[in-house]
């Protein structure tokens, strides 16, 4: 029997808003428990497989799509599926609880399961998703991680909750229904399966017992593949609340190209019902080794209710003449037959579908288009009026590249210099003839008069405004201010750059900032937005926080809607988290 503290209660389901909101806040694990079978399944697969016959039994608490994990907690995956034993979204942090526990009402015998830990018949929570797969390589792959409650505690007990990704199909034949194999395995020889018993610190627990971890039972010497998650810490969110998990792991395959398999992902609790265990699951991990085609996009260009924009296939893998091809728009069959689909408008919604004639196989690809095309300030600096010493720098993403600029005074660059007090637009253009317009304003640098003493010389000087210059000079050097993954507090290495910024604006009651948050595309669009506002407001709040008027400083939001680069890596995103500084007068 299990003893633990029950002091801590459950966190069920009615609470999910109020922690996913949370989560954002404080740059946690974001968990979407509001899903259907088949969202599962695409968030799993890319587009070298075909999938079909989506089956669950599971709760729905259980299961769901997490987000934004890599950076905000100690997990070794970014994003993907997650099938739990009791409540998906108590897997989010802190660790505050060596005994979380969730509700899950599917008890059904399982013998897969069962078999897996040693034919102990005792299955309860389980959660299990099934679907059918027509790879087009000869290899299927999968990356995963393994948490658990039951961790170090029972390590060795008869709680050995256990995961198993179960394949049968064409030249497979396994000791599990329908002939088929487990595939989440630690050691090739043994074949171990991922479970308490064979996947853990090498350490038998308080509440076990050494038989329980030999011979066919588990194992003690993988503790290489295990993170030990067990202090509790009530303040760090970025840690998730299991006590322990598996490193990120891989699963492989070997298979027939172009035929059906089977694919069963099953994780359950042993023994009891008892202490909560999860597996995630890489985003798009789930993959053939090859596919039969790539596609590139031509999109629409920007006239009105322009529809020139085309999508064209290249075919791989040598399947010339052995193949039919039929494309998908808006929900409706069209240009079967054609490697091109014409007549594309923006925003349509699109996919191209390739099956093999002789083969069997089958390849879908969406037909994706870039964010609009948008145009930002890098930075703006004053002029006095007979000087002309200004400068704009601006910077345009979305839409195609490369991109064109036009300003009102005849400039063709992305920068202006040399520029006087006024006004100054600019028109970009991308590769499509998208076009977008912005209008920025070049400050004026006042002068001031003056007569010397004995009233005998009148002069016109021309003394700038300390507070002017120095606000201007400072925000010409910087503008900007970075922020950690889904985080919106202010870093400690901008506190000076804040102070400096402070000091100036408190010393003129007319100047009026623009405080502009910004992030990344990753994850939902109106999380995205939030953030951007959350970072924003942290800024106006710190500088309020230093004395400053609130009513010199204007927030605004803008999500991932103006992207200072396109994002194609890590980098890039790391780019666009941030805050941009702005004078508005």
């Amino acid at each position: 029997m299990k003893i633990y503290p029950r002091s801590i209660s459950v966190i069920v389901s009615i609470f999910f808003l109020v922690i996913l909101w949370k989560t954002e806040l404080q740059g946690q694990l974001l968990i979407d428990t509001a899903i259907t079978k088949e969202q599962l399944v695409e968030m799993l697969v890319d587009n070298s497989v075909y999938y079909e016959s989506v089956k669950l039994s599971c709760d729905g608490e259980a299961k769901g799509l997490f987000h934004h994990a890599l950076d905000s907690t100690n997990l070794t995956l970014e994003s993907g599926i997650i099938l739990t034993t009791g409540n998906a979204i108590s897997a989010i942090g802190p660790n505050n609880n060596h005994s979380k526990t969730g509700e899950n009402d599917i008890d059904d015998v399982d013998k897969d399961l069962a078999k897996l830990a040693n034919d102990n018949t005792v299955v309860r929570d389980k959660c299990v998703l099934e679907f059918d797969i027509v790879p087009i390589g000869d290899e299927i792959s999968f990356n995963y991680v393994f948490a658990s409650e039951e961790y170090p505690e029972y390590i060795c007990s008869e709680y050995n909750d256990v995961f198993g990704f179960f394949v049968s199909g064409p030249g497979i034949d396994g000791p599990y229904e329908n002939n088929a194999v487990n595939i989440a395995i630690l050691d090739a020889k043994a074949k171990h399966a991922v479970a308490i018993n064979s996947v853990n610190s090498g350490v038998v627990g308080n509440e076990g017992e050494m038989p329980n971890c030999q011979g066919s039972k588990g194992s003690l010497k993988y503790s290489k593949f295990f993170i030990d998650n067990s202090e509790l810490d009530f303040d760090d969110p970025n840690k998730i609340q299991y006590d322990g998990f598996t490193t990120k792991l891989e699963a492989r395959i070997k298979v027939k190209s172009c035929k059906k398999y089977h694919f069963k992902l099953a994780i359950a609790d042993i023994g009891d019902s008892e202490l909560d265990s999860g597996v995630f699951i890489e985003k798009n991990s789930f993959k053939s080794n090859t596919r039969l085609a790539d596609i590139q996009v031509t999109l629409p260009t920007c006239q009105e209710n322009s529809c020139d924009g085309s999508a064209s296939l290249t075919l791989l893998d040598g399947i010339a003449d052995n193949y039919t091809i039929s494309w998908m728009v808006e929900g409706e069959s069209v240009n079967m037959g054609n490697l091109v689909l014409n007549d594309i408008c923006k925003n349509l919604k699109a996919r191209a579908i390739i099956e093999t004639k002789n083969r069997g196989c089958m390849q879908v690809i969406d037909v994706k288009m870039p964010k609009d095309l948008s145009v930002t300030a890098n930075g703006v600096s004053g002029s006095a009026m007979d000087s002309c010493t200004g400068a704009i720098a601006v910077k345009a993403s979305g839409g195609t590249t490369p991109y064109r600029y036009s300003w009102n005074n005849g400039g063709k660059k992305d920068a202006l210099t040399g520029l006087c007090p006024g006004k100054y637009s600019v028109t970009v253009w991308d590769n499509n003839n998208c076009q977008t317009v912005a209008t920025y304003e070049v400050p004026e640098i006042p002068k001031i008069a003056s007569v010397d003493e004995a009233g005998r010389t009148f002069k016109v000087a021309k003394i700038i405004k300390a507070t002017d210059q120095s606000l201007t000079s400072l925000l010409k050097k910087r503008n900007l201010l970075s922020f950690q993954k889904n985080e919106s507090k202010v870093l400690t290495t901008d506190n000076a750059f804040l102070d400096d910024l402070a000091t100036l604006i408190k010393e003129d009651s007319q100047t009026i900032l623009l405080i502009i948050g910004h992030a990344s595309s990753e994850g939902p669009a109106e999380l995205n937005l939030q953030i951007s506002k959350n970072r924003a407001e942290q800024v106006r709040n710190y500088l309020l926080s230093k004395g400053v008027d609130e009513q010199q400083l204007e927030v605004i939001a803008k999500g991932e809607s103006e992207l200072l680069v396109e994002e194609e890596s890590e980098a890039d995103r790391i780019k666009n988290r941030r805050v941009e500084i702005q004078r508005k007068n």
